[in-house]
């Protein structure tokens, strides 16, 4: 079971930290989103052309002809000019404060699935990252290949339909976590998922209001793009 999950509850993720201020997914919206009390950051992992794991939410950059351009078919320093050093790699996040949780989606990247979990490996040995990271994927390709080669660290699936009986969800995917997207989250299966062991989260919530019902509810955490809303907490 996540660490996080044990330690917190509510669970407080900043959706690519805090991007209301800063560009999504970078560095200053980490530290931001920290300051402002976040517990953790969520952010996105694409993979560069030579095995650089970065973080993107999006598949393609604008090259400089205003065509995209997938990431995938591009090298780090060929990235690092056309985002005039703007995006940042995996590794980067090690400056954040050690306090901070991290959620990290991981993003299809089709056949190279395989190596694109295979290139953290090596990344998260380091002792910074011990209890700190949760995996999170759409894919249950990416989930099944996370269990295989970094079993240590826990991963959570991302769901965005309704949910299915917790037997027949555990026969799908082996996870510790569900991030459900809230319009497909109901109180009998938050039960129903906490009976049969599993931690829950909720992401694409549509104001505080509607974060602090959950949390009254039992919720395990909330995923928000807006970290001012966490001063909408019950104390």
């Amino acid at each position: 079971m996540f660490w996080g999950y044990k330690q917190m509850k509510p669970l407080i993720w900043a959706h690519r930290g805090y991007a209301a201020r800063y560009p999504e997914n970078s560095l200053p919206a980490f530290f931001d989103a920290y300051h402002a009390g976040a517990h953790g950051i969520e952010c996105d992992l694409q993979m560069a052309r030579d095995g650089t794991i970065v973080l993107a939410h999006d598949a393609a950059l604008r090259g400089v002809d205003g065509q995209p351009i997938l990431i995938k078919d591009l090298d780090w320093l060929e990235i690092q000019v056309l985002t005039q050093g703007r995006m940042n790699r995996l590794e980067d996040l090690a400056q954040l404060p050690q306090g901070l949780f991290m959620n990290l989606e991981l993003k299809e990247q089709g056949p190279l699935d395989a190596l694109f979990v295979d290139r953290l490996v090596p990344i998260m040995e380091h002792d910074h990252w011990k209890n700190r990271i949760l995996f999170s994927s759409f894919s249950g390709t990416l989930l099944t290949l996370l269990e295989k080669r970094l079993p240590h660290i826990s991963r959570a699936a991302l769901w965005a339909s309704w949910l299915p009986d917790p037997e027949e969800f555990a026969s799908l995917v082996h996870v510790d976590a569900v991030h459900v997207a809230a319009p497909f989250l109901n109180l009998e299966s938050l039960n129903r998922y906490h009976q049969a062991g599993y931690r829950l989260a909720v992401w694409n919530l549509q104001n505080a209001q509607v974060m602090t019902e959950w949390i009254h509810h039992g919720i395990d955490g909330v995923i928000i793009d807006n970290p001012l809303w966490m001063a909408e907490i019950p104390k």
